[in-house]
């Protein structure tokens, strides 16, 4: 949460994660607020500034009591499983028809099993990690935002499952299909 403070109160507003209910959390603090509002997803509080450090320690309290480490695992949710063969530019140009993306409306995900990494990944932008990805005959040019860590983790041969989102670029005037990885782990 963060708070505005005045001379005798603090305002302060949250936001959730999925998975747990801020709303409950305050309401079992209500007797430490002054006045509160919201839903599961998002409050809005204020109360005096001699009960913030109660109020945070009941925040605390509440969700250490729900908050399994499995909430705090970030969930991808998959549109599709495919072949890297049947992501074609048909397919990415319909996907692309969606649009705006946003909280309301976000891009498909996609996910394509048992890629083969290729010799080719490094590290642009100082944070990002480039990389070729190969299904058959099939090579697709992927990047992973903030995924630059990955590059050693991740060598040429490593088969990996991936979620991603697509776009089309054109390179010389041929359309060439670009993944954004969201999630990579080691096939099994």
């Amino acid at each position: 949460m963060v708070f505005t403070l005045t001379q005798h109160t603090a305002k302060g507003s949250g936001r959730s994660i999925p998975g747990f209910n801020l709303f409950e959390a305050v309401q079992a603090s209500r007797s430490l607020l002054i006045n509160y509002g919201g839903h599961h997803k998002a409050v809005g509080v204020t109360l005096s500034l001699q009960n913030m450090e109660a109020f945070r320690k009941s925040l605390l309290g509440f969700a250490k009591d729900r908050i399994m480490p499995e909430t705090l695992k970030e969930k991808v949710r998959i549109e599709a499983l495919l072949p890297l063969a049947e992501v074609t530019p048909e397919l990415v140009r319909e996907m692309e028809m969606l649009v705006p993306y946003g909280q309301d409306n976000p891009a498909p995900i996609l996910a394509s099993l048992n890629l083969e990494v290729q010799k080719y990944s490094r590290v642009v932008g100082n944070r990002h990690l480039k990389l070729w990805l190969r299904q058959g005959n099939v090579f697709r040019q992927a990047i992973g935002f903030g995924l630059g860590d990955l590059q050693i983790a991740l060598p040429a041969g490593l088969r990996v499952d991936v979620a991603y989102t697509s776009k089309l670029a054109v390179n010389e005037g041929i359309p060439q299909i670009e993944l954004a990885i969201k999630s990579l782990r080691e096939s099994d």
